[in-house]
């Protein structure tokens, strides 16, 4: 597998947010968002086992396999890596931007055997931050794939929005088209600015949880605003 690095830091985004973690950052991604913040020219090609050793070093309990999209790796070598760590008694979180359905994977996470350790954060990108007019609607297809088969605590659907446009079109793309899913775990992030003061970070994480409250039909799915965790520390 292309790795570009293995790291421990804290889970600054989603449903376990704060938590100690190991980062696995698989390279490659083909999608091309405007605001990369993950472009590295540079990798490592590691074999599962070996990506495990390094992660079992680290002493985390929870590992994070991102990128990068990790679905453009060896799908193989990826559903390898899951059964070792979660071998290891380690809890895994895949993250995606849900743009690619692989039916292999998705069975992974249905496997009774070891989905109590496995979450599939999924982070589909606003037209404001894929810099495509298209927008979530890229994404309804694969997405909802994944969300037919995964019991709605496997997986989260993340949102990192900047205006209140940006919630109105996560608002109508549920109501459009996830409705189904009423019960599936809902997170909003505020887009944190390169060079924001810790005190800017607030003040946005403040106006987004008004904004969320307003626009969004709240009572139909599990809504949370949480900040992005490790910029608002200004750590990696």
């Amino acid at each position: 597998m292309k790795v570009t690095e293995i790291f421990s830091s804290i889970q600054g985004e989603g449903q376990y947010v704060g938590m100690l973690s190991t980062f696995v950052r698989l390279y490659g991604c083909s999608f091309g968002c405007t605001n990369c913040d993950t472009l590295v020219d540079k990798w490592e090609d590691m074999s599962a086992s070996d990506i495990v050793k390094k992660v079992v070093l680290l002493h985390n309990r929870h590992v994070v396999i991102t990128g990068g999209e990790p679905l453009e790796s060896n799908i193989k070598d990826l559903i390898d890596l899951i059964y070792l760590l979660e071998f290891e008694d380690i809890f895994i979180t895949v993250e995606t931007s849900g743009i690619i359905y692989n039916k292999e994977l998705a069975v992974v996470f249905t496997d009774g055997d070891i989905n109590d350790n496995l979450l599939l954060s999924i982070s589909p990108k606003l037209s404001c931050l894929s810099g495509k007019k298209e927008g979530l609607n890229m994404f309804t297809k694969s997405i909802s794939q994944y969300l037919c088969i995964l019991d709605n605590y496997r997986f989260q659907l993340k949102f990192v929005v900047d205006t209140i446009e940006d919630v109105e079109e996560v608002n109508r793309w549920l109501a459009e088209d996830l409705e189904r899913h009423k019960d599936a775990n809902i997170i909003f992030q505020p887009l944190a600015y390169e060079g924001s003061s810790t005190e800017q970070k607030l003040k946005q994480l403040y106006e987004l949880y008004f904004t969320v409250k307003d626009v969004m039909s709240i009572g139909k799915h599990n809504v949370r605003v949480l900040p992005q965790y490790h910029k608002l520390l200004s750590i990696r």
